[in-house]
């Protein structure tokens, strides 16, 4: 299990990664698990993420099923973004 804070994301605005910002991205992330993603699991973590807050923990499991959708659909920005929280 670990900890994923979506409401305070860090997500750089710039290639360099010098300049960023502080996103709050669990709308924008269920959005896209609800809309790209199939079955009752992804129903599930959709309204998990949706309804998160900095405490939620995320199973092995659901964290998988964040990259694949995020790192299948999302900006570079948010790739990194997540790429960075998860090292």
């Amino acid at each position: 299990m670990k900890k994923l804070n979506l409401q305070k994301l860090k997500v750089y605005t710039n290639f360099s990664h010098t300049k960023s910002i502080i996103k709050d991205v669990r709308e924008e992330w269920a959005d896209a698990i609800y809309t790209l993603a199939h079955g009752i699991k992804m129903h599930a973590l959709a309204e998990k993420v949706y309804h998160s807050n900095a405490d939620t923990e995320y199973s092995e499991d659901e964290i998988d099923m964040i990259k694949e959708i995020i790192v299948g659909g999302g900006t570079p920005a948010l790739i990194d973004a997540i790429n960075e929280i998860l090292k």
